[in-house]
């Protein structure tokens, strides 16, 4: 289950309590329960100073939604559901069947895109093992769809020789496989709509998203110890809770930060800092200690002959390239 960050709790348990106090001012004054609680969610937002907590789907669907059915089925008239028998059984039966049939369309379509999605993937990927041949002279690739942590898995079983997807070399992966030296260290970027946000001195006392799990949360919890630091389940949440204002930055890697700017063109990329906490390294399997060797000497040559670079300027036109990894005069 999604959580929230600390500061969001008292946030929640302040928004709980003021919506109880307006529950007894409504019926006080006869105003309907939810007119009521429109009106201070209006009001709330017109408040600059309110930082509303971010919620996520899970802690809304176990949190509110069991007190208000159960809040609507204790005051329903039933004198009142009998009279509007028909509209009520039109919308429960025939309409859910439509939406049924309406949901299965949708999804039916969904499915035909990702088939097609699918199959250009699958040429894509042809694609990039003729373009890994012809940069590195190496025939034998397999480009193959799989989450990282797959593609682990299938190293420490022996069903590949070496993976290569910008996997990051951490304590609990090195207890089933080995990693080259690091061959990428991913740019942390803080994304923000704050103009006053330019250094990593300017992110003391503001509210700061980052991702569970994530080597930002790591990063931040240790480096950014004077941050609030508030905490998403995904990108996505956090992207939106800063579009809001609930947060003032956020906190995550260099490419979906660049992404992300792009498509909000009142987000700015205000701080990048390079990582070698988890550089990416080639993945070899636990004892093949010649391989990695090998691979070692590559990368190195690689990176004092300029290779690295082109390569790098080539598949990411515009991302910083941390100097540890360019040619030394």
């Amino acid at each position: 289950m999604g959580t929230i960050g600390v500061g969001e709790i008292e946030g929640l348990v302040a928004l709980l309590i003021a919506a109880a106090v307006v529950a007894v001012v409504a019926r006080w004054i006869h105003l309907p329960y939810t007119l009521a609680l429109l009106l201070l969610g209006l009001g709330l937002g017109a408040v600059p100073a309110f930082s509303a907590p971010t919620l996520n789907s899970e802690i809304i669907l176990l949190l509110f939604l069991p007190p208000l059915l159960f809040e609507a089925a204790f005051v329903l008239d039933l004198g009142l559901l009998w009279r509007v028998r028909t509209g009520v059984f039109a919308f429960a039966v025939p309409g859910v069947l439509l939406a049924m049939v309406v949901g299965y369309v949708l999804v039916s379509n969904t499915v035909t895109q990702r088939k097609a999605d699918a199959a250009a993937a699958s040429a894509e990927a042809a694609k990039l093992e003729a373009q890994a041949s012809q940069d590195t002279g190496y025939t034998d690739f397999a480009a193959v769809a799989a989450t990282r942590t797959q593609s682990v898995a299938a190293v420490a079983n022996g069903r590949f020789d070496v993976a290569v997807a910008a996997i990051g070399t951490t304590d609990i992966r090195k207890k089933t496989v080995d990693f080259s030296d690091g061959y990428i260290a991913g740019y942390l970027s803080v994304i923000t709509a704050d103009d006053n946000i330019k250094t990593e001195a300017d992110l003391v006392g503001k509210r700061l998203g980052v991702v569970q799990g994530t080597l930002q949360e790591i990063f931040a919890t240790k480096n950014f110890t004077k941050t609030d630091l508030v905490k998403f389940p995904d990108n996505n949440a956090a992207i939106s809770a800063l579009n809001n204002g609930t947060i003032d930055a956020h906190f995550f890697d260099y490419e979906a930060a660049k992404q992300q700017a792009e498509r909000y063109k009142t987000l700015r990329i205000a701080i990048n800092v390079p990582s070698f906490d988890a550089p990416a390294g080639f993945v070899v399997k636990k004892g093949n200690d010649s391989f990695r060797e090998a691979l070692n000497k590559g990368l190195h040559e690689a990176m004092q002959d300029g290779t690295w670079k082109r390569l790098h300027e080539k598949w990411f036109p515009g991302t910083p390239m941390p100097d540890q990894y360019l040619p030394k005069s």
